[in-house]
């Protein structure tokens, strides 16, 4: 049986003193990294005092949060004064580090966020590319960010996190996303109070698809292509301050518990027993608004294919997707299913928790599929490493297909080299995907070498070891910088 632990008010009421690291979790992936792989309990194992900062504390005990962990929730600073102007300066810095790396992917992501853009938007758009060349050098941007850092500090009161700091004083702020607005105000108040801060790399995209990051003292990659990319972006980062570990997202599809049986995912996902299927994996609903309609196609063509006419097609939805734009797809007399990847909330503006059996019911899921189709989504990785047959959808060329889908994602600078690899089956019209799904079913070893290839050179080593790795790190880190510096203990 489990081990029993308090809850989160309990272990914050035994937790004064100071603390090694602590651990910010604004985003359910942060959850599923730092809680649900267990890295949190080997980290406190290894003896290292970690106190977490998530968006929302359990409301139960959890064996994934020790109970000497204190849990409390991440603060927003209270406004002193007007923001006007920051996102001026943002689009600014934006447009000048796209500019400065002409390798990124931003560009082509805003082209897609303006594709319905009035005169004036592209008039703004044209405007800010201007000013972007002419701020591009290395000097100038880091004006820019200067002044975006002190526009912050004018209108956010960083003092109440300061002080909430001071009182856990850590050795090390550790940010598990590095992306979102809820790590920024806590990084900067480590900065003025000299704690050290370490950031995990979340995302393959993260570094070229985004503006420029906060630069942090540390960081940990998935891998040596990333540790290349991160280098080339920010200069002034040393490369022993970088440290490759894999990521623990990926340390699930290792663990023999993560893998249900086939009777077993089939009963949960509502497939009859028996039954073969596909994989279909959403998208987010920015990116791919009239996905649903051709899904729905998808199945039409399936029901009329001899080969794919008795298999079934499982939507998995993405993870921040409620699922209401997919509920006119699954019905009775289909041989489809819409399974959330995560649990709904009855608050639909209540923060999403991850569940350690979402991890399992994602890899089991995949494990007994017939391949995996999606449109440029992370799932790749996934079913590739589960070494299941994968299939891209790229209709950009189809007359006939829903045009709101950002096709163009293919060619971001994080998903070419999974393209590249052969791994990923490109299907470009409706023929190659129906042939390329029965392949699937036929010869499943098709293309696991290129398979191989793709999770080597874009997820690293992939050993389900790399949880430990992160927790190496961080005692080696703690190791380095010592003593915690004295500003963080002084009231």
């Amino acid at each position: 049986m489990a081990e029993q632990h308090e809850g989160p008010s309990a272990a914050r009421s035994r937790a004064s003193g100071p603390v090694d690291v602590a651990i910010l979790l604004p985003t359910l992936y942060g959850d599923r990294n730092v809680l649900h792989s267990g890295l949190l309990r080997a980290l406190t194992d290894a003896g290292v005092r970690a106190a977490i900062l998530p968006r929302e504390c359990p409301r139960e005990s959890t064996d994934a949060i020790p109970a000497t962990v204190p849990c409390e929730p991440l603060q927003e600073p209270p406004r002193r004064h007007s923001d006007r102007g920051r996102a001026f300066l943002n689009g600014l810095i934006a447009e000048a580090f796209i500019r400065r790396h002409p390798e990124m992917s931003h560009a082509l992501y805003r082209a897609w966020w303006h594709r319905h853009g009035s005169m004036t938007d592209r008039l703004r758009t044209a405007l800010f590319g201007a000013l972007g060349r002419m701020a591009s050098s290395d000097g100038t941007l880091a004006l820019l960010q200067r002044a975006a850092e002190a526009h912050y500090r004018r209108s956010w009161d960083l003092e109440p996190i300061r002080r909430r700091l001071r009182e856990l004083a850590p050795r090390l702020l550790w940010s598990t996303t590095s992306t979102s607005r809820f790590e920024l105000p806590y990084v900067l108040a480590a900065r003025d109070l000299g704690i050290p801060t370490l950031c995990s790399i979340l995302g393959f995209d993260n570094l070229t698809t985004r503006s420029a990051l906060p630069v942090f003292d540390r960081y940990l990659v998935w891998s040596d292509a990333m540790k290349r990319e991160l280098l080339s972006l920010y200069p002034m980062v040393a490369d022993a301050d970088v440290a490759v570990t894999g990521t623990p997202q990926f340390d699930f599809h290792r663990r023999p518990a993560c893998r249900w049986s086939r009777e077993a995912t089939l009963r949960h996902l509502g497939v009859p027993a028996g039954a073969r299927y596909f994989l279909y994996a959403g998208g987010g609903e920015s990116l791919m608004p009239e996905e649903p309609e051709l899904v729905a196609e998808l199945s039409r063509r399936m029901a009329a294919s001899d080969a794919l006419k008795d298999c079934w097609l499982v939507v998995r939805l993405h993870p921040q997707d409620d699922g209401r734009r997919w509920e006119s797809l699954a019905g009775p007399g289909t041989k489809r299913v819409v399974s959330p990847a995560v649990e709904p909330q009855p608050d639909a503006e209540a923060w999403k928790r991850t569940r350690p059996e979402e991890q399992d019911r994602l890899i089991s899921s995949l494990l007994h599929a017939e391949a995996c189709v999606n449109i440029a989504s992370t799932i790749s990785l996934d079913a590739a490493i589960l070494d299941r047959p994968v299939i891209g959808i790229e209709f950009s060329g189809v007359p006939s297909s829903p045009r709101e889908i950002m096709y163009a994602a293919y060619g971001a600078t994080h998903y070419r080299p999974i393209v590249a690899s052969g791994g990923l089956e490109l299907a470009r019209s409706w023929d190659e995907l129906l042939e390329s799904m029965r392949l699937a079913t036929s010869r499943p070893e098709r293309l696991r070498e290129a398979r191989t290839r793709m999770v080597r050179e874009v997820c690293g080593t992939v050993d389900g070891q790399s949880g430990r790795r992160v927790v190496d790190a961080i005692v080696r880190i703690l190791e380095e910088v010592g003593a915690r510096p004295a500003s963080a203990v002084s009231a």
